[in-house]
């Protein structure tokens, strides 16, 4: 007699979950790296570390963890007409769906002892300290609870009573206060680290206009009640920012602590507009013939974000590997493809190599991408210039603010005791090295082109126009440790350029930042070392080094 196609007797019984490490990855705006619309860009690099972590690791104390992956993608992608990709990417349409599908992940994964990680770019960075932000506020509820918390969390947006965070509201204190075995609370909830490419701080809902400018702060109210801060609860993060990008609407949302937090920090500056450090332009869709870097710019902010997170994150060395090679091949020409052409004679086809070989052809190989001298998009398009004029960033604003006001106590134009809301924050934002070795490269260009003096052009980012990098010794960072090393600054300068004096005789400093030192890691494992090794810039590195060892 034949046995029955399914066990009746038999059942799978429920034990204590492994630990494990819950990874939320999401896209930006209107890209997707499950799109089969290969017009739809190359990955981004939000993607790229989704598709990189391994299944399990092992953390410094020997202990193993289960690693598991969400990738969502970013607003305004999928199968839908260009009108409507607009209407959503412009205005942030699917933005909340996309913060409560990331925590509803959590939600149906999380058990008592996980560790939270968060990765994002542009909106999709908002979408996951959106997320984290739930976690921080509310903690882990039980999946069996999600209807009840979708159900609470609507009133509460419909509502429109901001004022108060969600943990505050009636209707979900009454729940917790019911039910509290229903929810991990945040104070107990570990969220090792958030790394974002480039948080978009308006949501790009910006007002329209030049003259007459159109009011979307209605539009902007349904989402800025998300708390994207940070907390105790999160112990990393970092942000690579772009010092290029121009557009008014995609103001960067920098994260400020206050004295005293435990958060390790660091928010890092990096050559390029929006695209070019969160990588996926759909100007490199086309792998065989890009209209763009190539991803050059990208990968820097990319290896730099990997090296940060490698003590915290096990990754797969195998697809690392391969990505290594695919980033060192982006930077090489592609090879000219040869078209077989039919005999059309002896006369023509002699002419024909004669013109090839000899004279060139049309047929150009592209050019060799150096390290650090990817093409920085002008995002700034004609739809931009519609909305607004272009707007350079600001770096290290509370820095500046806080050295203006230092200032002005010292010169008696304000009291001592005046109290600002950025007394005490700090945002421990870096330089990228990046643009120094940008620099140079173009120094070098212009000498061996023969230009000298005023005709020397080079770089100079948007963000930072009028730094300038010097060489510190025995400088004190927040820690007061004496240190040697690289800064940039900015000086006040009269009418004439003419640097200012303050009353001890010294330059007058209005801002600086600290440049980042790459380094700290093990070499053999570190993607930043190994895309400084592969480039022009090895000894030009180096020589860096060496200034922040001296004494």
């Amino acid at each position: 007699m034949a046995s029955a196609f399914y066990d009746k007797v038999a059942i799978s019984s429920e034990v204590k979950p492994q630990p494990k490490r819950i990874i939320i990855c999401c896209d930006g705006t209107w890209q997707s790296a499950v799109s089969l619309d290969p017009s739809q860009g190359c990955p981004s690099n939000v993607a790229r570390i989704s598709r990189i972590i391994a299944k399990a690791g092992v953390d410094q104390s020997g202990k193993e963890w289960q690693q598991v992956v969400y990738y969502d993608a970013g607003v305004g992608s999928g199968a839908i007409t260009e009108y409507e990709k607009k209407r959503q990417g412009g205005l942030g349409i699917g933005l909340l769906e996309n913060v409560i599908e990331a925590y509803n992940f959590i939600v149906n994964n999380y058990s008592p002892g996980d560790q939270l990680f968060f990765f994002g770019f542009s909106r999709g960075a908002y979408t996951v300290r959106a997320a984290a932000g739930l976690v921080i506020e509310l903690g882990v509820i039980k999946p069996s609870c999600m209807r009840r918390f979708l159900e609470m969390y609507s009133h509460y947006i419909k509502a429109e009573k901001f004022e108060e965070g969600f943990s505050k509201y009636s209707e979900w204190q009454t729940f917790t206060s019911k039910y509290p075995v229903y929810i991990e609370r945040a104070e107990a909830v570990t969220i090792q680290a958030i790394g974002v490419f480039d948080t978009v701080g308006a949501l790009g809902v910006p007002d329209v206009g030049h003259i007459f400018r159109k009011d979307n702060s209605r539009l902007r109210k349904a989402y800025q009640f998300h708390n994207t801060n940070l907390s105790d609860n999160i112990l990393h993060a970092y942000q690579a920012l772009a010092l290029d990008e121009r557009r008014e609407p995609f103001e960067p949302s920098i994260w400020k602590l206050k004295s005293g937090a435990k958060t390790k920090l660091c928010q890092c500056w990096f050559p390029g507009a929006h695209v070019n450090v969160g990588g996926g332009s759909s100007d490199n869709a086309d792998e065989a013939n890009p209209k763009g870097d190539r991803e050059q710019l990208a990968s820097i902010s990319y290896a730099w974000m990997l090296d940060r997170v490698r003590p915290h994150l096990a990754f797969d060395e195998a697809a690392l590997e391969i990505q290594k090679v695919e980033i060192r091949a982006n930077a090489q020409p592609p090879p000219v493809k040869v078209e077989e052409k039919k005999s059309e004679g002896w006369f023509w086809d002699s002419y024909n190599y004669v013109k090839d070989t000899v004279v060139g052809g049309t047929k150009k190989a592209a050019e060799y991408i150096p390290y650090g001298m990817g093409q920085i998009d002008d995002s700034h398009t004609f739809l931009y210039d519609v909305m607004g004029n272009p707007k350079d960033r600001d770096a290290n604003v509370i820095n500046a603010k806080q050295i203006k006001k230092r200032m002005a106590i010292e010169e008696g134009k304000l009291d001592s005791n005046t109290k600002d809301d950025f007394d005490g924050e700090y945002t421990v934002e870096r330089v990228h090295p990046s643009v120094f070795f940008r620099q140079v490269y173009e120094r070098e260009q212009a000498e061996k082109a023969g230009k000298k003096g005023k005709d020397v052009k080079y770089y100079e980012p948007a963000a930072m126009r009028g730094w300038e990098r010097i060489y510190v010794k025995g400088d004190s960072g927040r820690d007061f440790k004496a240190r040697n090393g690289f800064k940039w600054v900015k000086y006040e300068k009269d009418k004439n350029g003419k640097i200012v004096k303050d009353k001890q005789g010294k330059d007058k400093i209005v801002n600086f930042m600290w440049e980042f030192e790459i380094g700290h890691m093990p070499e053999a494992k570190s993607v930043e070392k190994f895309l400084i090794d592969q480039s022009w810039t090895e000894s030009v590195h180096n020589e860096v080094q060496k200034g922040w060892r001296d004494s």
